[in-house]
């Protein structure tokens, strides 16, 4: 616990200065002027159309892809990870498909808007928006905050003088989801078959939320248990999109070990694995800090293409890499690298995509003018 100790200490003071010195730089102002839709709205309606029957596909088989608002109170145990890749490439088209569809009603009120200012527009986008963070995709609840935070960046962008109501509506509607899903996960409401049942057994105290702080801010005793055996080569290639498919079944990463040795086999995920904690195993107390620093400067560098990107798909897809590190900037780097490669790997060809079609169709129309003339 004490060697925890020292390595958190150590960790603040190298990523305190190194925020200092890079924030001492000139930072490039957001572009202000109005996003735009890049891809065609024409394929991002067959994109969901194709989504739509995914998910329907799956769920005929007994296979929930997602959920809406609350997660089932079964009995049957708790609902976990999709693991199974196709199934992982399924969900990740259902909820891509969410997003882009959220753009473009986005895109679409915000132009009618520009042309004539009216209330109905930003209140049809901030209902799109409510809709979107009430999609829940798994236990994460992390999730939810990530929804959230991009749907309200995105319509501040479109509609800068309803920030008030857009924060407000949106919070609320994510900060309910999250209260569900607390109870759920943290009171076993899958375990009672009852979210008011796990409500009334709940045995909760200060201890429990002393650990549960430590668990997911990354406490001396998060950090004491990381101290383990690892294989640093093999966690980033295996996090890192498209690679990761060609390593499938050829072993785990240190945070499945991890967690398979803290719950004693009966569940491989749950337990944040610490930055601190991942960086001593391979370069001890002198290198702890480095898995920590990439983190905050791949925060940097997405945080750049945020304030100079001119589309939708590219702010949303940006924003996704910028969150996931910055409200997990103490947590491995694998982790978050898995998450963010997933995400642009499968959004950046869907969005080059929907641009070519769009070129292909005004193409089309041009070729169609020239002929009427």
């Amino acid at each position: 616990l004490q060697l925890a100790i020292l390595l958190t200490i150590v960790e603040f003071i190298i990523l305190s200065a190194f925020i200092a010195i890079v924030g001492q730089k000139k930072i490039k102002k957001v572009n202000t002027q109005p996003l735009y839709l890049a891809g065609s709205s024409i394929a991002y309606a067959l994109f969901a159309c194709l989504a739509i029957i995914v998910f329907f596909f799956y769920k005929n088989q007994g296979v929930n892809l997602v959920y809406f608002i609350a997660l089932p109170a079964s009995q049957d145990g708790r609902l976990g990870d999709l693991t199974d890749t196709i199934l992982v490439i399924a969900k990740q088209i259902v909820t891509l498909s969410i997003s882009f569809m959220f753009l473009t009603i986005v895109s679409s009120n915000q132009r009618k808007n520009l042309l004539r200012p009216r209330n109905k527009y930003s209140n049809r986008s901030i209902i799109a928006a409510i809709l979107v963070v009430c999609v829940i995709v798994g236990e994460r609840r992390s999730v939810q905050v990530y929804s959230a935070l991009i749907t309200c960046y995105i319509l501040i962008r479109a509609f800068p003088t309803k920030k008030f109501k857009i924060v407000t509506l949106v919070c609320s509607a994510a900060a309910s989801v999250f209260l569900v899903m607390s109870i759920y996960k943290m009171f076993a409401a899958f375990y009672y078959g009852s979210y008011s049942e796990a409500l009334s057994q709940a045995d909760w105290g200060i201890s429990n939320l002393s650990v549960l702080l430590d668990s997911y801010f990354a406490g001396p005793k998060n950090i004491g248990i990381a101290l383990q055996t690892s294989q640093l080569f093999f966690d980033f290639a295996r996090s890192t999109v498209p690679i990761s498919f060609l390593l499938k079944g050829n072993g785990v990463v240190t945070s499945v070990l991890l967690n398979t040795f803290i719950y004693a086999g009966a569940q491989n995920t749950g337990h944040v694995l610490a930055a601190t904690g991942y960086g001593y195993i391979f370069g001890g107390i002198v290198f702890s800090w480095v898995p920590a620093l990439v983190n905050i400067a791949v925060c940097f560098f997405a945080e750049k293409q945020v304030r100079t990107a001119k589309s939708f798909e590219a702010v949303h897809i940006w924003l996704t890499v910028l969150f996931r590190f910055a409200l997990n900037s103490t947590a491995n780097t694998p982790a978050l690298l898995s998450a963010a490669t997933n995400h642009l790997f499968t959004a950046s060809v869907a969005f080059g995509s929907a641009i070519l079609i769009k070129k292909v169709v005004n193409i089309h129309a041009d070729n169609n003018r020239l002929l009427r003339y």
